[in-house]
């Protein structure tokens, strides 16, 4: 028997056959047959070589394949590579240069779960993006967009509906694929807009937001695009630093941010058609609180990542969870943090979540996860060690619906900067 998805990590399935069935040569049961079985507890594979390095991006889908781009460094003739690797039926393949030659930046992928892949990365040298995507399992030929540095944003659903957005002198712009792109259209309004994101559900409902104004003070901005329209354009928040967003199947929404001028994270959410309003996250007698992450799950569950700390030196990393229309107390993750150090969560319709992080230890940097299963968060588990100082952690994550993990990271330092990759499942 091969199940139809895949199945959940250490969690029980029951078979069931009627009597009534017969086999292909008439053969019958003579009562009805049930049996239960347990699934294996996934594990973390051996680290390996990405093929990369710098600037890692990883997606999986709820097949258990996953990818991993990053870029190449060489220092020697100074240029830049981007290359993928991929893990497909259980196995990695070998490392695929996809572009090479020159400079080129912040390799991103997405991918949705019928096979679909896009990737992206910045060309400073022609000021655009570069976008390849593979559908119905072949790459079709790369585009580019005019666009600024760190100016591209791009999501896919599940379904394969996917969304692009870009700033380019100070317009934002978006584009659409419900079976082909649709053409660029402006979505900012007079004044200037940069840092555009993005998210897409698999109704084709989508969320765009960017910040508007000028860099050391900006607002925050949002439409909404429902059935196939644009909403108007609505200002969310003020005095705007970094910011993050997350959407579920059904178009809510939760955006979180830093407050330039005070130094603290505050959400907004939308609910029922409405945004609720500015809402301070950072715990009363902190002092700052600083880069908040926000994963949201297609089912509305959601897990916001922040950091908190005072003049003093004390550092915590805490978590405040969503789910069935509640917001629970904040849970201090780790109460050993470094400003400079990298973190990441993600949580998925089940309630399992994962939390990444770098440590400095004093002499050299660690990777950690820490993992939650059926609503108990586990012990840290190291998955890397630097061998200096100088050798801080860059990474990032993805998990799908069975919890299975992808995990890319590098280590600076190293000569060429190489990039790591690790799977749990």
């Amino acid at each position: 028997i091969e199940p139809s998805f895949k199945l959940q990590q250490e969690s029980t399935y029951t078979i069931q056959l009627s009597k009534s069935l017969s086999g292909k040569n008439g053969e019958t049961l003579e009562v009805d047959f049930s049996s239960s079985f347990l699934t294996q507890a996934a594990e973390w594979e051996t680290p390996v070589s990405s093929g990369g390095g710098r600037y890692p991006s990883v997606a999986i889908d709820d097949n258990g394949n996953a990818v991993v781009i990053s870029q190449h460094y060489d220092s020697d003739a100074k240029i830049n590579s981007i290359r993928m690797s991929e893990y497909r039926n259980r196995e990695w393949v070998d490392a695929e240069i996809l572009d090479s030659g020159r400079l080129l930046f912040f390799p991103r992928v997405i991918m949705d779960n019928i096979g679909g892949v896009i990737v992206f990365w910045f060309d400073p040298d022609e000021k655009d993006v570069v976008i390849q995507e593979r559908r119905n399992g072949s790459w079709q030929q790369s585009r580019r967009v005019p666009a600024s540095l760190g100016g591209f944003s791009a999501s896919i659903s599940d379904n394969g509906n996917a969304i692009m957005t870009w700033e380019n002198n100070n317009e934002i712009y978006t584009s659409i694929f419900t079976g082909e792109w649709s053409n660029p259209e402006k979505a900012n309004g007079a004044s200037p807009g940069f840092s555009p994101q993005v998210k897409i559900n698999d109704k084709g409902n989508a969320l765009l937001i960017w910040r508007e104004g000028q860099a050391l003070h900006s607002s925050l901005h949002t439409r909404l695009l429902t059935d196939g329209a644009w909403g108007a354009e609505e200002e969310i928040a003020d005095d705007v630093y970094l910011f993050d967003l997350g959407l579920d199947s059904e178009g809510e929404a939760i955006v979180v941010w830093e407050n330039r001028t005070e130094s603290h994270v505050y959400l907004n959410e939308y609910r029922d058609g409405n945004w609720l309003g500015q809402e301070k996250l950072g715990s009363s007698g902190v002092d700052f609180s600083k880069g908040a992450l926000v994963s949201m799950s297609e089912n509305g569950r959601a897990m916001v990542a922040y950091s908190e700390a005072d003049f003093g030196g004390s550092r915590s990393i805490v978590i405040r969870e969503y789910a069935e229309g509640n917001w629970a107390e904040k849970v201090i993750i780790t109460d050993s943090y470094y400003s400079s150090g990298k973190f990441s969560v993600a949580i998925n319709d089940t309630g399992n979540a994962i939390f990444a992080r770098s440590k400095f230890s004093g002499t050299h940097h660690e990777l950690i996860v820490r993992q939650r299963y059926n609503s108990e968060w586990q012990e840290d588990q190291l998955i890397s060690i630097s061998d200096n100082t100088l050798n801080t952690i860059d990474l990032d994550l993805d998990m799908n619906i069975s919890s299975d993990v992808i995990l890319g990271w590098y280590q600076t330092g190293e000569e060429n900067h190489p990039g790591y990759r690790a799977i749990f499942e």
